[in-house]
């Protein structure tokens, strides 16, 4: 393992190994394949990733969701020579946020995208 290497479906998945899915994935097959369960605030915050493994028309219909969007690469962080230490520090954090985000995101993706080639 490197230092700093996040491996998300040993970190968040029920199933270290998932089941493959024979045939056509429906909602209930990704479930199974825990995209739900890596915890997010994009889509609504209430059924995790599963809003990057299906397409919009199939995620809408899904109850209590907002259109799931996933983050692009935030620009080169920028600090005015006006801003406060408090100011600069929470420009800091912000962005940081915004990459932690976005890479996680690609990362989730990447391992779907592995799983539904072995399908």
């Amino acid at each position: 393992m490197l230092l700093g290497t996040i491996y998300y479906s040993s970190s968040y998945f029920k199933y270290k190994i998932p089941t493959p899915i024979q045939g056509k994935p429906t909602y209930k097959s990704l479930k199974r394949l825990n995209a739900s369960l890596v915890k997010t605030d994009l889509g609504g915050g209430n059924h995790g990733y599963l809003g990057l493994v299906l397409k919009d028309a199939e995620y809408s219909r899904i109850p209590h969701t907002q259109s799931f969007v996933a983050p692009n690469y935030p620009p080169t962080l920028t600090i005015p020579l006006t801003s406060t230490p408090i100011q600069a520090l929470k420009l800091k954090d912000k962005h940081n946020e915004d990459k932690r985000l976005y890479l996680e995101c690609k990362n989730v993706e990447k391992l779907y995208s592995g799983m539904y080639k072995m399908l």
